[in-house]
């Protein structure tokens, strides 16, 4: 029976840890940034709007609150018009830019482009 060298079990210690920092690394990214979009989506609906908006101005006064709830729900409820208007426009525009490849596409593009709207359209709940 023979030994294997000495320096094959710190190589392996010091790959198999690399390869677990790259792992933990890789989910925390993720977190964050599954963290981040989740807050931007909570901004374009009047609810999150609002709580979004009452986290930054926070503490208020019962007074305070009493004068600002309709001022920022009026506000929430604009800002959840605005996004979706923004998404029909953009819906509208991507439908016309399709049209117009269409000519030029081939099938395979053609799906692939679906496949991708259908991708975002899924994401990002429209």
């Amino acid at each position: 029976m023979t030994k294997s060298p000495v320096y094959k079990r710190p190589l392996f210690i010091l790959i198999t840890t690399l390869l677990i920092g790259a792992l933990i690394g890789a989910a925390v990214t993720g977190m964050f940034v599954r963290n981040r979009l989740e807050t931007a989506r909570q901004f374009t609906q009047a609810e999150g709007y609002k709580a979004l908006i009452n986290n930054v101005i926070a503490p208020v006064t019962a007074g305070q609150k009493a004068q600002i709830d309709p001022i920022i729900s009026r506000a929430g409820k604009e800002v959840e018009a605005i996004f979706g208007e923004t998404r029909a426009a953009l819906n509208q525009n991507f439908e016309k830019m399709q049209q117009e490849l269409e000519p030029h596409l081939t099938p395979e593009q053609l799906k692939n482009l679906q496949e991708r709207r259908e991708m975002v359209r899924q994401r990002f709940g429209q």
